[in-house]
């Protein structure tokens, strides 16, 4: 288990402490020599469940689910133009809005009860219109595979340029979509937060239309989790982090399932570690942590190795190699090349690094900030170029009686000797969720938050907010 929490609050602590920060009760702090930012809300929903949000030129685009039927009504193969009593199974609708204007995008029947569209995630291309994917639930656990479709629509909500089409039928994983600003090209990106899932980081490059350009094609191991992308050039570059597995037990039996591979042959917390399956014979190689892979509408490139997994530490008077994961990573395109910041454990403290990378002449800079143990869970990163300079935003959930109740949004300027140049609180949100998007210019960042309804099972409020410098 990747132990990220400490981060979080390290990062409050920095905030508000080191730098010497004064909360002014608008959601803001002021640090001296730092960014002085400002978050407006851009737009929010309370009447539909919202799976997605794209930030637009004054506005938000929304994908929405609406849960229609009876929910114990199963009719997986209804067809409402030949059977009318369709309307009465348990179906849900995939729709695009913006403004008053909807179009849908899928009607997906449920054959058992567990049968939902779990998520979906959408990004502008190159044109100004919304490329959008949804994943069908087909399994009755978190990590059960699904079915994922694909579709273009025109931003105003209007027009379906392209119709549904199917990026794959049957994987587990979370889907995420990074359309090229500058070609018609898109990045679709499966991977878990999870290590032992075993479902590892998988890309695929689709055109607009979402035909396929270059195959589904898995990056390192099985491993391989926590993956950040960007545009690169006339291609994207992919970060994740790997521990690169040489050679697992011999005596594991393979696992034809997510299910039973997770079940059966990776955790049994019950027993002592060899007894654990195949994780328990593991070995990590040097060719472990923190990848990077450079892809464009032809090719993959080989994955490059940009910092090592591993770190020593004396123990017992005996020198040890231990194994740090890195985790939330995130990557931004760069004049020189491209930069990832993501989190790692090693020598006793959590720590961000931030690391240029150039492929033609390798590694050009690595920055590592080190925080004391504190505080809340780092949910995502995002490393975005604010009024010049180059900025971390990082979204912090806080906990109460396990249940996330706040979200905190936290800006560091990492160009600084000192990462807390600019250690600005943000914004502070009564919400369970905050998810960066895409952001829609240089100069700003913006995020989503849904509010969760815990009796009414679904997320009550939705909102769009867009971060920028006040002045």
């Amino acid at each position: 288990m990747r132990c990220s929490t400490a981060l979080g609050i390290c990062l409050l602590l920095l905030a508000s402490a080191s730098c010497g920060a004064h909360d002014d009760g608008q959601g803001r702090t002021d640090c001296a020599n730092g960014l002085e930012l400002s978050d407006a809300l851009v737009a929010e929903r309370t009447d539909v469940e919202v799976l997605a949000v794209v930030d637009l030129d004054g506005g938000a685009g929304w994908v929405v689910r609406e849960a229609r039927g009876d929910r114990m009504s199963l009719c997986p193969d209804c067809n409402e133009e030949e059977l009318p009593f369709c309307g009465e199974c348990a179906h849900d609708v995939v729709r695009y809005e913006r403004e008053g204007e909807s179009v849908e995008l899928d009607r997906f029947y449920a054959n058992a009860s567990y049968a939902r569209v779990l998520a979906a995630t959408a990004s502008v291309d190159r044109e100004g219109d919304v490329v959008v994917a949804w994943q069908r639930r087909l399994g009755p656990s978190g990590i059960s595979p699904t079915e994922a479709r694909f579709a273009r629509v025109s931003a105003d909500a209007t027009e379906i340029l392209a119709p549904a089409v199917q990026l794959y039928a049957s994987e587990a994983g979370r889907l995420r979509l990074v359309a090229h600003p500058r070609e018609p090209i898109v990045l679709a990106l499966r991977d878990n937060d999870v290590v032992l899932s075993h479902i590892g980081t998988h890309v695929a490059v689709v055109d607009l239309d979402g035909a396929p350009l270059v195959p589904w094609t898995q990056l390192g191991s099985s491993l391989a989790h926590d993956a950040g992308a960007s545009e690169h050039r006339d291609g994207f570059v992919v970060a994740f982090s790997d521990q690169a597995v040489d050679t697992p037990d011999p005596d594991c039996q393979p696992c034809t399932t997510i299910e039973t591979c997770f079940a059966g042959n990776v955790v049994d917390v019950t027993e002592e570690l060899p007894s654990m399956g195949c994780v328990a014979y593991l070995e990590a190689s040097e060719a472990g942590g923190l990848q990077a892979v450079a892809l464009d509408a032809s090719s993959i490139g080989a994955p490059v190795q940009i910092r090592s997994g591993w770190y020593d530490r004396v123990y017992g008077g005996e020198m040890q190699r231990l194994y740090s994961d890195h985790g939330h990573a995130s990557v931004v395109e760069t004049d020189a090349g491209f930069a990832v910041v993501a989190d790692y454990f090693g020598n006793g403290t959590y720590a961000l690094v931030r690391i240029d990378v150039d492929f033609t002449a390798g590694a050009i800079g690595e920055r590592a900030y080190a925080f004391d143990l504190a505080g809340t869970s780092p949910t995502w990163y995002a490393l975005r170029r604010v009024a010049d300079r180059d900025t971390l935003f990082v979204g912090l959930s806080r906990l109460e009686d396990g249940t996330p109740s706040t979200a905190l949004v936290r800006a560091l300027e990492l160009d600084a000797a000192d990462a807390c140049a600019s250690g600005t609180l943000v914004a502070t949100y009564p919400a369970a969720l905050a998810t960066p998007l895409r952001p829609d210019a240089t100069r700003t960042m913006s995020i989503s938050v849904g509010t969760w309804d815990a009796a009414g099972g679904a997320f009550a409020r939705t909102a769009l907010h867009r971060i920028a410098p006040s002045r």
